[in-house]
């Protein structure tokens, strides 16, 4: 057994021994290489110091370590550990995990972020930002360090669950830890909560019906079961942009919460039973709260999909898109943490490298313009903008660091997951005219002109507020045309309006699919209206969306920023018709704020994309 640094009794950095930036600069990386540093972390009881030291590695050597996946915490928030027999100060999140992982009789092998890498170094913070694939590809495993508890709990785990989770090593039983005390972390969850938690995911797991894996454990142990899973998605490991790669890339990985543990494996066997009970209908009528199984399904689904996606173009794509409300302590981190998604093919085409010399409205606008050019797509502009958007950047380019409101998340998801199901541009593929970094120049056609808008559907609760919405939509029409004309392109506009209301698909398990003439929709009956229940009917309706109507007579819901007089355009590349506000025209160029991608009924599958011939440049500013 390796033997660790003599022990000290003093916290206080004595003058023989080197600097905090001297231990990050030794050992020195080789930024021409492969070299990453490896933290030794030495073995002791709970109460003993953390000891560690630091070593220089080749990923190419196949060095064995295990890799860290934490939030940082508050900066401010900082504890003392030795470090190359130096004094530290680590977060207090860090070092709580460093305490819980360390065994009593043997070393271990970590790489830990915050340090491994000198964080004031921008060269070698570039360079280790590059290697980060490599690095939570090649680790032995992935720990998904959560948090830890609140107040210790005497309750024992087997009183909850035999088989939901095991005990780390720095737990009671094995490193001297006191039976009561408050951890040094920043935890809203009790250990209580968090075997409970662990339970319900592991119950799921094992195929139980929903109300069953929720209320048997409630009724034994008298704790709500809803609230002890949805105070461990609390936790603000499921919040930081980091933690997404660091979750997909491992061969295998564990999450772990205090002394508690569990492999990741099983929360996606949980997630498999949500959607195969789902799709059944047999828990859609239980009395549990489903907004907690929402939360748990939002969480993990996110993460198969891009674990699961073997295009790791899209899948980085997606990323960008699915993951930009979490939260970077850098906002160039919300493209950079994400890189690792992609394989060295994929990051040579799309020449996307980390430079923290560079301004993040430049970083935005250069990874949103490379992966339109590459992946010949324009699915990066579905993100929706929101009232905080900042205006410097292009009206074009998402900005990934908006916050959003977590009740619109959900939908938001949904949303961003309808753009592939429809093909307005009959699958054509982006036609780029020179474009810049503030400039997207695009082919397309105008299809008509915004005459009326209706209120947007300030949804927060899911259907809550949505029906008072619909029934304002619904008298705007009929203030315009009759229910019972015919539309434009089809059918009567009653039944494009019910259309509408559900964007014209359905949810079919864990996918979409256009709605088929035997599926349940929403009945509009001369001004009144009514709606099936929302797991019933499997419809999305368009929260946080404005509905409108056009010169020609044709309806849609799309950007709460659409407004009288904007355009309907459809382009090449584009699986949605996008809406365009005229800002300027220079002798025979056109220029368009995007104001966001649409649902207009009847144009979504190609029916005014067939004659090219009066298609013409567009510039994006």
């Amino acid at each position: 057994m390796q033997s660790p640094p003599a022990q000290s009794t003093a916290l206080v950095p004595s003058s023989r021994l080197p600097s905090v930036s001297d231990i990050l600069n030794r050992p020195t990386l080789n930024l021409d290489k492969d070299e990453i540093r490896i933290l030794t972390l030495y073995p002791g009881r709970w109460p003993d110091s953390i000891r560690c030291s630091l070593r220089t590695v080749r990923l190419e050597d196949d060095p064995h370590f295990e890799a860290l996946s934490y939030a940082w915490g508050d900066p401010d928030i900082r504890r003392p550990i030795f470090l190359d027999d130096c004094v530290h100060y680590a977060t207090a999140n860090l070092v709580a995990a460093l305490r819980r992982l360390r065994h009593l009789d043997r070393v271990r092998h970590l790489w830990v972020d915050a340090l491994c890498i000198n964080q004031k170094d921008d060269a070698e913070k570039t360079h280790q930002v590059n290697l980060m694939s490599q690095i939570y590809s090649r680790t032995d495993e992935g720990l998904l360090w959560l948090g830890d508890y609140e107040e210790g709990s005497l309750l024992d785990v087997e009183d909850i669950s035999a088989d939901a989770s095991s005990e780390l090593g720095g737990s009671s039983t094995s490193g001297g830890e006191p039976v009561s005390v408050r951890y040094d972390s920043e935890a809203t969850i009790t250990r209580a909560e968090t075997a409970t938690a662990f339970s319900v995911i592991q119950a799921l797991a094992d195929g139980n019906h929903w109300e069953t894996s929720f209320e048997t454990l409630s009724n034994v142990r008298g704790l709500d079961s809803a609230a002890c899973l949805n105070s461990l998605l609390d936790l603000p490991w499921w919040g930081r942009i980091w933690t997404v790669q660091e979750s997909v890339l491992p061969r295998t990985t564990t999450i772990i919460c205090g002394s508690l543990q569990m492999p990741f494996s099983t929360c996606s066997r949980a997630l498999d039973n949500i959607f195969t009970h789902q799709s059944k209908g047999c828990c859609l009528h239980s009395g549990i709260d489903k907004q907690v199984l929402r939360r748990f399904a939002d969480q993990i689904g996110a993460v198969e999909m891009v674990r699961n996606n073997p295009d790791t173009q899209r899948r980085f794509q997606d990323a960008l898109l699915e993951f930009r409300y979490r939260i970077a302590s850098d906002p160039r981190d919300k493209v950079y943490a994400l890189l690792g998604l992609l394989d060295h093919r994929s990051r040579q085409q799309l020449s996307i490298r980390p430079d923290y010399s560079s301004h993040w409205h430049q970083v935005y606008q250069q990874a949103v313009l490379q992966l339109i050019t590459t992946t010949k797509s324009l699915r990066i502009l579905s993100a929706p903008a929101g009232p905080t958007r900042d205006r410097r950047l292009p009206s074009w380019v998402p900005d990934l660091n908006e916050r959003i409101a977590s009740e619109l998340r959900d939908f938001e998801t949904f949303q961003l997951c309808l753009y592939p199901v429809f093909n307005c541009s009959l699958n054509s593929e982006v036609v780029l005219g020179d474009s810049s970094e503030l400039e997207l120049v695009l082919k397309g056609t105008k299809v008509d002109r915004v005459r009326l808008v209706g209120e947007i559907a300030q949804s927060t609760v899911l259907m809550a507020e949505f029906p008072e919405y619909v029934t304002k939509w619904c008298k705007l029409l009929e203030a315009n045309m009759c229910l019972q004309d015919l539309y434009p392109l089809g059918g009567t506009c009653s039944q494009a309006f019910s259309r509408l209301l559900g964007y014209d698909v359905v949810v079919d398990g864990n996918k979409f699919r256009r709605l088929g003439a035997l599926d349940a929709i929403w009945h509009i009956n001369g001004s009144t209206w009514r709606a099936k229940d929302f797991e019933s009917t499997s419809s999305i309706p368009p929260v946080n969306q404005r509905f409108f109507i056009t010169e020609k007579g044709l309806i849609g819901t799309g950007s709460p920023n659409i407004g009288v007089g904007d355009l309907v355009y459809i382009e090449d590349g584009g699986r949605m018709p996008m809406v365009l506000r005229s800002v300027r025209q220079v002798v025979n160029r056109k220029y368009f704020e995007y104001q966001g991608f649409a649902y207009v009924h009847g144009i979504m599958d190609g029916e005014v994309a067939q004659d090219k011939s009066q298609w013409s440049w567009l510039t994006l500013v």
